[in-house]
């Protein structure tokens, strides 16, 4: 190549790949958003107990879904509300959630956090076998 010609150099940026959560990560009291495989939707959930010989939480959900909470925020759900998660459900350990009223019922999340929540389950959905 002479001085003249000028080359061009190109930086391939490889897509993070999905990296899965670490379970020693996630503590008791502490808040997931995790996939509901019977509604195919993902929620907001306080993780009540862990199961370490089978890598799975006992979580108690926030009603509504995350896609329908992004304008009234989430509530807790009753006492009863709650499933066994495998480690694969779960999405991502919520760092932003605030409660947004006086009485502390509703909370609701930072926005870059929840683009973070639906990018990683649009991804988990597109790779799940129907």
């Amino acid at each position: 190549m002479s001085s003249s010609q000028t080359a061009k150099q190109f930086v391939i940026i490889r897509q993070p790949q999905d990296v899965p959560i670490d379970f020693n990560k996630i503590l008791v009291n502490s808040v997931v958003a995790c996939l509901y495989e019977e509604t195919g939707e993902w929620y907001l959930a306080t993780v009540t107990e862990k199961y370490n010989e089978n890598s799975e939480i006992n979580v108690q959900f926030f009603k509504p879904s995350g896609h329908e909470a992004e304008l009234q925020g989430f509530r807790k759900s009753t006492r009863t509300d709650t499933a066994i998660m495998p480690l694969k459900n779960i999405i991502k350990i919520v760092e932003t959630l605030k409660n947004t009223t006086y009485r502390g019922r509703t909370y609701k999340m930072e926005e870059a956090e929840r683009a973070s929540i639906e990018l990683r389950f649009s991804n988990i959905m597109q790779n799940s076998v129907h």
